[in-house]
């Protein structure tokens, strides 16, 4: 069966472009690539084109999420998966905004907009940047039905479920232990955004950097099971988190001096993760 096969960027919509560009390119690490159609798109160290959009809304709210197909006969096989299982979509086409390739936009059961796509341009990875995220490794949405949720993007779109638990299921599309997580929550809201970093220690460093310049860390450093992550909040309030994975032995050292600064989720990050809603209105494909 076509699936998906990545999860590769996300577009989000905020009040102030160029205060988020700036601590996304300054303090985050990401770099800007290209400028269009009044959004503004950073890479990772990574190949993908894009890994952020950023777009200016009168609120900060998601805008949408693109996930990755191997071919266009399986952007073809997905979209007529997601047509049969009843939700708003447009037809397959060439994507004309940066990145490119060919894909389709739809809009989940619980009404976020999402697209596939196949065939998009690639970077030569940048080599030597340890303390720059490479990707997003994932994103947790918060979800009225999270069981629903979850079924229709296992069988419309290939994922498994590789956790589930009361509060939260843990869909997977690669080796990655989740690409995408829906918790069980009241609103369709963004829970947070994780970016890949090369090992702990560039995790460490890249919490140094924004404890340095002002964020307060919400979570961390700390560990889930194989994961080392540290949690902020960025401009506005944004959820967003630095994560690699480890070992199993793995054990934290000296060189992590900021190890559970905050064992437990501060209260403020607990409802920043709760704040951001997905974009609404019409379905479009050029995002």
């Amino acid at each position: 069966m076509a699936s998906v096969t990545a999860l590769r960027s996300v577009s989000l919509g905020v009040s102030n472009v160029e205060e988020a560009v700036r601590f996304f390119t300054e303090t985050w690490g990401l770099g800007e690539v290209d400028r269009a159609g009044g959004a503004v798109y950073l890479r990772g160290t990574g190949s993908y084109h894009h890994i952020l959009a950023l777009r200016r809304s009168e609120r900060e709210e998601v805008i949408s999420a693109d996930l990755l197909a191997e071919s266009r006969s399986d952007v073809d096989a997905i979209h007529r998966r997601v047509a049969a299982a009843g939700v708003t979509s447009a037809a397959p086409a060439p994507i004309a905004t940066p990145g490119g390739g060919y894909g389709f936009a739809f809009k989940d059961p619980e009404g976020r907009t999402m697209r596939v796509i196949a065939e998009d341009e690639r970077h030569q990875p940048v080599d030597g940047q340890p303390d720059r995220p490479s990707r997003i490794m994932h994103v947790v949405l918060n979800a009225i039905d999270k069981d629903a949720t979850s079924a229709f993007y296992c069988e419309a779109l290939g994922f498994t479920i590789s956790n589930a638990v009361k509060v939260g299921s843990f869909l997977k599309c690669n080796d990655d232990h989740h690409a995408l997580a829906f918790f069980r929550s009241d609103a369709t809201t963004l829970n947070h955004i994780a970016f890949k970093m090369q090992d702990a220690a560039a995790v460490s460093r890249g919490a140094e950097r924004m404890l340095s310049r002002g964020y307060a860390m919400g979570w961390g450093l700390g560990r889930h099971t194989i994961e080392v992550y540290a949690y902020f909040e960025g401009p506005r309030r944004l959820p967003i988190e630095y994560i690699t994975v480890v070992g199993e032995d793995w054990k934290p050292d000296e060189s992590l001096p900021h190890w559970e600064t905050f064992p437990e989720r501060t209260p403020e990050l607990n409802a920043a993760m709760s704040r951001i809603p997905f974009q609404t209105g019409t379905l479009e494909l050029a995002i």
